[in-house]
């Protein structure tokens, strides 16, 4: 069979370089479609013999849109290295960075990448899809006004983290330099401003995109939408942080039943593990001692205790991370499958090297912490 193949080379609105080839059949239907990446990153290689203290500035370089995701996490990879932990003052820095990033960077995507396609409309010309397109649309002031906000919000990335583009501020155990009275009180009304604008942006997208009822339509019509679980950070009131926190999983539709750590020391009980919190959480919000359909995800491998109120509570699947050889489920060989005839899917492995990293400073910094206070 012959097929009408369709190129589109580059892929436009990204980082990178990307190629999409579809191959349609005799009806003109869709028989193979692939994308090819033709790069080479190679940075495993690239970091080989490097001194430790090079790979934020080296790590980052890997993109110019995201380069401050990858400093910042390379620098905490630094504070783990030499076990020391920032001052409150550089921690605050390095999210205030972060977080201008942050609000820059979805700004890039609203108005100059992904927006463009539903403000000027999809049905534009493409020459129109574009951040011109966008400034037509909503006026020349607002024009004024994106472009005014993102140039203030990338100049608190430039002065605190030394380049806008691939930041150089996080060193092991803190930041590059302080922030002076004057720079906390430009970065303040820059901060203030940029709230209002992005309640601006919100209503925008509103008006525009979801009080049309055909770009609703195609948002969430089976041509674009993918349902997905997502995982993130939170802080201890369970809300987003982008520096560092708590994992939290969220199901397809946003939702979290659940969510819990290990409070056995601080609530002086042996029953306060992770997921026996989490298992209660979760029955209190759905009124229902019966989880089924739920999953739970935890970083180290169920206790037996644990396990028994997972199959007890029906739920569908335990993912965790990281196997536990002196305390998990598995060390009795007990049965995983439930007395309601419901057998427990069981996934182990998930980030197992990065879950066993994570808990063993966290142990070791307990440990160090302990034997500071007896020393005192």
């Amino acid at each position: 069979m012959a097929y009408k193949k369709i190129t589109i080379d580059p892929i436009t609105r990204l980082e990178g370089h990307g190629k999409i080839e579809i191959f349609l059949d005799d009806k003109g239907d869709v028989a193979h479609a692939c994308i090819q990446i033709p790069e080479l990153r190679g940075y495993e290689r690239f970091a080989v013999g490097r001194l430790a203290e090079e790979m934020p500035r080296i790590t980052e370089t890997i993109c110019g849109v995201c380069p401050t995701a990858h400093h910042t996490c390379s620098g905490k990879t630094l504070d783990d290295l030499y076990g020391v932990e920032p001052p409150a003052a550089a921690r605050k820095i390095r999210e205030f960075v972060y977080n201008a990033f942050m609000f820059e960077d979805h700004n890039l995507h609203f108005y100059f990448l992904g927006g463009p396609d539903f403000i000027v409309g999809p049905d534009a010309p493409k020459a129109e899809r574009n951040i011109l397109g966008v400034i037509g649309k909503v006026g020349i002031e607002i024009g004024k006004k994106v472009i005014d906000i993102r140039k203030r919000t990338r100049n608190i990335i430039q002065t605190m983290g030394g380049r806008v583009v691939h930041p150089v501020h996080c060193l092991p155990g803190g930041v590059s330099k302080p922030m002076t009275k004057e720079m906390q009180d430009e970065f303040k009304k820059t901060a203030e401003d940029s709230v209002e604008f992005a309640k601006f942006s919100l209503q925008a997208f509103a008006d525009i995109v979801l009080a049309n009822k055909t770009y609703v339509d195609l948002i969430v019509g089976d041509i674009y939408k993918h349902k997905t679980y997502y995982m993130g950070l939170v802080d201890d009131n369970n809300k987003v942080s982008f520096y560092d926190g708590l994992i939290r999983v969220v199901d397809p539709e946003g939702s979290i039943i659940g969510c819990g750590y290990n409070q056995v020391e601080s609530k002086k009980t042996q029953r306060a593990h992770a997921e026996v919190i989490a298992l209660e959480q979760a029955t209190q919000k759905i009124g229902d001692w019966r989880l089924d359909g739920c999953s739970i995800y935890v970083t180290l491998e169920p206790c037996r205790m644990c396990m028994s109120l997972i199959q007890l509570s029906r739920l569908s699947s335990v993912i965790y991370a990281a196997d536990s050889p002196r305390f998990g489920y598995q060390l009795d060989n007990m049965a995983i499958s439930s007395v309601y005839k419901k057998d427990v899917l069981i996934k182990k492995g998930t980030c197992a090297d990065e879950a066993q990293h994570v808990l063993k400073l966290f142990f070791q910094r307990k440990r160090k912490k302990k034997d500071e206070c007896k020393k005192a």
